[in-house]
């Protein structure tokens, strides 16, 4: 983990990283969470609550996990409804702690996952919102023709070009 992870110069704090990376802190939030918020304030009581539930809905996710779908549904709520009471609490402050808190349709769409009574873990892949954008970039043009096959043949030629990065699996 490194700052530039969480911290960009002029912009609101937003935790940057691969789907991996961000599933595998999770636990760690709960620790940090438990160790430095404040068991006096309403924000920090939500934000540890909030928290626990998103770690309790990976936890559902286990294969050992027989209960799962009860868990997964009952905890991605109360996440929900933690994450909305934040935005709302903070919603008249022009602090940077308002910024923080501004739900986004992923919420919709992780509660949605939750609630459909499939299993995420088992069509978790990792080429997410970061593959797309690396595509996006192959495809750009800076001028001649701006046609799909040109548009494809351009994506296909930058994507041949790069690296191939291989896991050794011991």
């Amino acid at each position: 983990m490194v700052p530039t992870m969480i911290k960009q110069k002029k912009k609101a704090p937003k935790l940057r990283g691969s789907a991996a990376q961000v599933r595998a802190l999770v636990p760690f939030g709960v620790q940090a969470a438990n160790e430095y918020l404040d068991g006096t304030k309403e924000a920090d009581v939500a934000a540890a609550a909030m928290i626990c539930h998103l770690n309790a809905c990976y936890c559902a996710l286990s294969r050992e996990e027989e209960h799962w779908k009860p868990l997964l549904f009952d905890h991605s709520i109360a996440f929900g409804h933690q994450f909305v009471a934040l935005e709302s609490f903070f919603d008249d402050d022009a602090s940077v702690a308002a910024k923080l808190w501004k739900v986004k349709p992923k919420l919709h769409q992780f509660l949605e996952l939750c609630s459909e009574g499939s299993r995420p873990a088992l069509f978790w892949g990792y080429r997410d919102e970061d593959f797309g954008g690396s595509f996006s970039k192959f495809g750009r043009r800076r001028g001649g023709l701006q046609s799909c096959r040109a548009t494809s043949l351009s994506v296909l030629r930058f994507f041949r070009l790069q690296p191939i990065i291989r896991i050794n699996s011991f």
